[in-house]
């Protein structure tokens, strides 16, 4: 399986909207991975999520970059 996730920039950081599963917080876009990860597991009852996992930032949207599994976001 995988997740797409929308990151909307907010003053306290990114909210994580994810595909079909729900919504959460990250102070930061580096974290933001391991907190969708994170957030699927505990809502699953898992000791590890291993799906791939995308992030888009809003900025992202309508150019070509975004994090995805194992990859950093561009700065």
């Amino acid at each position: 399986m995988s997740y797409i996730v929308r990151a909307k920039r907010w003053k306290g950081g990114w909210e994580l909207h994810i595909n079909g599963e729900g919504v959460t917080q990250a102070r930061t876009l580096a974290s933001a991975e391991q907190v969708v990860r994170d957030y699927i597991a505990t809502l699953h009852d898992l000791d590890e999520v291993t799906d791939d996992i995308e992030v888009v930032s809003e900025f992202d949207r309508g150019d070509s970059c975004s994090t995805t599994r194992g990859a950093r976001p561009r700065r």
